[in-house]
């Protein structure tokens, strides 16, 4: 899957999860339905210019624009701004903040493999 597609893809589930048609997307973030047609067409040369969707995010669904060009994007990050407040205490944090973040993050992780092996 190209860019384009994964833009496209994220953006149809976006629009699914909340309900939005792209006039709604269009109006929310303040650019027209055909650049919002375009981007879920996967079509243009050239693609959406960064800042368009960049406003989509922003504007429309609250999120950054990591999220929308993540291929195969959970549910849980595409829909859930938890996980962009724990990558913003990351990123605003000191070297042991954010090794102790990880540190967590690693040990959560680990607990949830085995409960869920175990059931």
């Amino acid at each position: 899957m190209n860019a384009q597609e994964i833009l496209a893809t994220n953006l149809r589930r976006l629009m699914d999860h909340y309900g939005y048609s792209q006039t709604d997307v269009a109006a929310k973030a303040g650019v027209s339905q055909k650049n919002v047609s375009d981007i879920l067409r996967a079509r243009g040369k050239f693609g959406p210019g960064i800042a368009i969707v960049q406003d989509i995010c922003e504007r429309c669904f609250k999120i950054t624009i990591w999220h929308i060009m993540m291929p195969n994007c959970p549910d849980e990050l595409l829909f859930n701004h938890s996980i962009e407040k724990l990558v913003d205490n990351f990123i605003h944090n000191d070297k042991k903040g954010r090794d102790a973040t990880l540190s967590v993050s690693e040990i959560r992780a680990q607990d949830y493999i085995v409960e869920q092996k175990k059931g």
